[in-house]
């Protein structure tokens, strides 16, 4: 099974009757595109060390720039900047997004003879979809619940739970003793740690 994106650039590719394309076309837009935003976000995708918050905003925002850029503002350049903003992306981890291939396959589809062809194939193999044969329902119903969360969640659930049995008489050990009490405590504060940690890294 192929990746989807990279069926439908097969396809655009197969159907476009490629023209031949000027030697110095990459050279000159390299010089005309050399803006300050851009050589800003590329010094910083160059850090060695790790981006903060602001800086990966930053580059993020240029590259949805290049990503929506507009034939009339650059010419013969429109295929060179949309595809610097697709790889300024997979350099911040977002090269899969649907996003950026979306985005990428409808400047293509516009003007393929302002792509090198060979550069976006690449970027699509490099990104493409891992082929699975079956995906969890729970995954697609909820694919960015965190597994913090929903652990916290069964956790707070249970200690509810256990608690509220103590009051019909439910997970008594022994004659005498039980220890739903502090069972039940256990998990509820468990969650409730679990729910304060989630919300903390999320914040952050």
């Amino acid at each position: 099974m192929t990746d989807k994106h990279i069926k439908e650039f097969d396809q655009i590719k197969t159907n476009f009757d490629s023209e031949k394309r000027k030697k110095n076309r990459t050279l000159s837009c390299a010089r005309l595109l050399d803006t300050f935003d851009i050589k800003k976000a590329r010094d910083i995708l160059n850090k060695s060390d790790e981006l903060s918050k602001s800086e990966k905003e930053y580059v993020l925002k240029i590259s949805k720039r290049m990503l929506n850029a507009n034939i009339n503002s650059f010419g013969v350049c429109f295929g060179y900047y949309v595809m610097m903003g697709a790889e300024f992306c997979e350099r911040l981890g977002l090269g899969k997004e649907p996003f950026v291939k979306k985005k990428l396959l409808t400047s293509f589809k516009k003007h393929p003879d302002l792509f090198d062809h060979q550069k976006l194939e690449n970027f699509f193999y490099r990104t493409r979809e891992d082929v699975v044969t079956f995906k969890n329902p729970f995954l697609r119903l909820f694919p960015k619940l965190n597994h913090l969360f929903v652990v916290a969640f069964i956790y707070f659930l249970l200690g509810l739970f256990i608690l509220s049995g103590k009051i019909t008489g439910y997970f008594v050990l022994g004659k005498e003793t039980s220890y739903s009490n502090y069972l039940g405590a256990f998990l509820f504060l468990l969650g409730i740690a679990g729910f304060m940690l989630f919300f903390r890294k999320k914040s952050s």
